[in-house]
Parts: structure tokens; sequence; C-alpha cells
């Protein structure tokens, strides 16, 4: 797969959210509060979440728990909100303007 083949889906998802009308369903769910947030802190999450992969594997007294079956559901569900919070607290609002949170 080719360069444009991998960055068709992110170019198709962006025309769509640029054409979409004012308040049509896709211009709502996409402007929704909780995915604007995961967008502002989506780079901080990608940093760190592998770190928090690596201390869950050490910290875990079975490794067969995680790498079981649900080991993936069960590493998201642990991982992301703490990625999250982290993410949070280290980068901060990234404007002053209450009008853009």
């Amino acid at each position: 797969m080719g360069v444009f083949g991998r960055a068709a889906p992110v170019i198709a998802t962006r025309a769509l959210a640029v054409t979409a009308a004012q308040g049509s369903p896709l211009r709502r769910a996409l402007s929704a509060r909780w995915l604007r947030s995961l967008g502002r802190y989506s780079y901080a999450i990608y940093i760190l979440h592998l770190p928090l992969v690596k201390i869950l594997f050490e910290v875990s007294a079975t490794r067969e728990f995680i790498s079981g079956r649900f080991g993936g559901v069960i590493v998201l569900a642990v991982v992301l909100p703490v990625a999250y919070a982290l993410a949070g607290v280290t980068c901060g609002p990234t404007s002053s303007n209450p009008a853009s949170r």
C-alpha cells in the first residue's frame, strides 16, 4: 500500500468534515466535546501510552492475564484513561480562550 493508500481515509474524513453543512448530524458528531478533547490530547496520549503499557506489564503479577484472549481490552481499559489523565495534566488547556474548550 503506497503513501496515498494510507492517507486516503484521512483525506476522505477531512473532506467530509469540511463539506458537512452546519447543523448536520455529521458536523454535530465530529464536533462532540469528548471527541475534540481526545483530539486535543491525542499526541500526548500517543507518546505516553507505550511507557504505561510497559509499566503495566512489569507490575502485573502474571503476564498471562494481560496476554490472554482479552488482554488488549484490559490494556486499553487501564492505559487509555491513565494516558488521557496524564495528557490533560501535562498539556493543560491549549488555549486561554474559554470558548475554544
